[in-house]
């Protein structure tokens, strides 16, 4: 395996999925299901979150307000982009350096 200048590059494996073939093929697990199911079941409620979350957005007096906010803008919009700006020492370049690993042949067995 290539090391360099602290990153470490993953060999590919083989057997990796084929053309086609899902990477989750059970699908969602049955907690995270019955998760969403709850939380739809929360917001759809008469006394709802629909309307709680209206209320928070709508009331600038709310502890909640600016949260609720960025949750329904984040929803509405799709969240901002976040930046990540990498400096070197003293604020200098940075060299990044990629390397091509070959994966190794596997000799047959005898």
């Amino acid at each position: 395996m290539a090391k360099q200048a602290g990153v470490r590059l993953r060999q590919p494996t083989t057997g990796s999925w084929k053309p086609g073939q899902s990477g989750n093929p059970a699908g969602m697990p049955p907690i995270k299901r019955e998760w969403r199911e709850r939380c739809r079941e929360l917001m759809e409620a008469e006394d709802g979150g629909w309307d709680k979350l209206a209320d928070m957005v709508t009331d600038p007096r709310s502890s909640h307000h600016m949260d609720a906010l960025k949750l329904v803008a984040a929803y509405a919009y799709g969240q901002p982009p976040a930046r990540t700006e990498l400096t070197g020492a003293e604020g200098g370049l940075v060299r990044i350096v990629v390397e091509r690993v070959e994966p190794q042949k596997q000799e047959a067995k005898a």
